[in-house]
């Protein structure tokens, strides 16, 4: 494990059945929503609107890793995108999915660094997660990672 921080968010690399593949969500992000959503960020669900938003605190529960959107901006040309630029505004007569794998799974591997060692005896365990933020303006990955065991 580096000891040096450079944290990419958490890649889903492989499940039990191959592949982690994403699923989509038609209409999955509030239109004109300004918060910065990167690839692989966590994700947490909107329960009144079915929408996803980043997790930013402990206390959110991860629906899954963002993986990208495809859009329409007002007055322009598809787009397609790994991240969502707050304050975008699409439009709603064309098609807009967003992209995401499920947190939910449990035969799903997923990468990420963590802050320190992890004991093998932890793996399989929870764990916090450390900057829980959505990065800057000039930033294309997220910062989180992992931190402290909390069991096994």
């Amino acid at each position: 494990m580096s000891l040096i921080s450079s944290p990419y968010g958490f890649i889903p690399s492989s499940s039990l059945s191959g592949e982690a593949r994403p699923q989509r969500i038609p209409l999955g992000i509030t239109n004109s929503l300004v918060t910065n959503i990167f690839k692989y960020q966590p994700v947490k669900m909107n329960p009144s609107t079915g929408t996803l938003l980043p997790v930013v605190s402990a206390a959110d529960k991860i629906f899954g890793f963002f993986g990208g959107v495809e859009y329409t901006p007002l007055g322009g040309r598809p787009a397609v995108s790994p991240f969502w630029a707050g304050g975008t505004t699409y439009d709603p007569n064309f098609d807009m999915l967003v992209y995401y794998w499920p947190g939910w799974l449990d035969d799903v591997r997923v990468r990420v660094q963590a802050d320190g060692p992890v004991p093998q005896t932890s793996l399989g365990g929870q764990f916090n997660i450390t900057n829980a933020t959505t990065g800057g303006a000039l930033e294309i990955w997220p910062r989180e990672r992992l931190e402290n065991v909390i069991g096994g």
